[in-house]
């Protein structure tokens, strides 16, 4: 499977597209770090964006609090729902950028 990491700057109008059954440390080995964000007016503290096979993909913990650790359910959102297919298929073969 081929994919990039890609830049915040291009998931404008993107949307919610499924979950990932995942934790954070699955998503770290397979996607590398999150991006990170600490303002109180954001509704994602961690975030990964990643283009896999020509489809750009977001992964992020929308409106929890990762203080627990605990989180198995993220978010994926995308343009077209092979957005959330993509990923779970990247989790599930432990492929690595």
């Amino acid at each position: 499977m081929n994919y990039q990491r890609q830049t915040s700057n291009v998931i404008n109008g993107s949307s919610f597209q499924g979950y990932a059954y995942a934790t954070k440390q699955q998503l770290i080995d397979v996607f590398g770090a999150p991006e990170l964000y600490s303002s109180p007016e954001s509704k994602t503290t961690h975030q990964w964006v990643i283009n896999i096979e020509g489809v750009l993909c977001t992964i992020y913990d929308y409106k929890e609090n990762l203080d627990t650790g605990k989180i198995e359910a993220w978010h994926i959102g995308g343009f077209v729902a092979a957005a959330s297919t993509l990923v779970n298929l990247a989790l599930k073969n432990e492929e690595t950028l």
